[in-house]
């Protein structure tokens, strides 16, 4: 199988991500396969009013660190994605440039695979299980989403709103645990 190629080959700089789609509500650093689930997760949160971008990180070595912490400071959610172990793998490298660059500004959070023996099975299975499948991306970083609006709301009191100053909704619908629902709505100032 084959794919659709420019008619002039591009030339690829070693350690440098590629911005696929902006956003300024969630940037999603995808490595490797994970770039084409990312773009269906944004479509996904498109619908909520939630804009998201996508980055398509090509390296895990280096990391694009300019790249990186230009949207650790632009949003309030960062992710990476990627069908490898979250130990020593992509995340950990973008975590470990964040740390390098002294930059905390956006909650993180890692999807990959956890320390675990896969069982054999067909790859679109397993990806599902693994919730590393575009339904799955979507409800974890919706879920961690909302629990990053629900901490800045009770910490300062305010609302949030998405970039493109739509209401977002924010969660699945299913009780969280503690009796609560997680469809929130929250708005973030426009002046913090």
């Amino acid at each position: 199988m084959g794919v659709p190629l420019d008619d002039k080959i591009k030339e690829l700089e070693i350690g440098k991500g590629e911005v696929v789609k902006d956003g300024n509500d969630i940037a999603i650093l995808a490595y490797g396969h994970t770039v084409d689930y990312a773009m269906a997760v944004s479509e996904m949160f498109e619908k909520e009013g939630v804009r998201v971008a996508v980055i398509n990180a090509r390296f895990a070595k280096p990391v694009d660190k300019d790249l990186i912490t230009h949207y650790a400071k632009r949003v309030r959610c960062l992710v990476t994605t990627e069908e490898h172990s979250l130990k020593g793998g992509f995340g950990s490298a973008v975590l470990e440039a964040l740390q390098e660059e002294n930059v905390c500004n956006a909650a993180v959070k890692c999807i990959g695979l956890d320390d675990i023996v896969l069982e054999h099975g067909a790859p679109g299975k397993q990806r599902k299980d693994l919730k590393l499948d575009p339904e799955g991306m979507f409800e974890t970083i919706m879920t961690f989403y909302g629990s990053v609006a629900e901490m800045a709301a009770s910490e300062n009191g305010k609302k949030w709103v998405s970039s493109n100053g739509k209401k977002a909704v924010i969660g699945n619908g299913k009780n969280n645990g503690n009796g609560k629902k997680r469809d929130l709505t929250f708005k973030q100032t426009l002046n913090g």
